[in-house]
């Protein structure tokens, strides 16, 4: 499932998320631009050391969690969409990569 910034942004719902991840109930997927935008907002109100270590340690927590390749998507991504994206969040298939793990 792709966690968006929304989802990941209060506390109490990334920890959630992330505890059920850690159990393996799902699978998080997210970009590197959602882990960005995540750092920068988290940044404004953190102090931002704290925001960047936060975010890597959610990156190495799952290093198989980042997507790329999904820029010819975006533009058929609405407002609408990316706005109700903690009510309904969309779950992708992850390709085979070229490279084994």
């Amino acid at each position: 499932m792709v966690l968006d910034t929304c989802v990941l942004f209060p506390n109490y719902l990334r920890d959630t998320l992330l505890r059920l991840a850690e159990a393996e109930l799902y699978e998080p997927l997210w970009s590197a631009d959602i882990l960005e935008e995540l750092r920068r907002n988290i940044s404004a109100r953190l102090d931002p050391a704290r925001a960047k270590q936060l975010v890597e340690a959610m990156a190495g927590a799952f290093p198989g969690s980042a997507v790329a390749g999904y820029a010819a998507l975006v533009p058929a991504m609405t407002t609408r969409r990316t706005a109700m994206c903690w009510r309904r969040p969309f779950v992708v298939k992850r390709m085979p990569s070229s490279h084994s793990m």
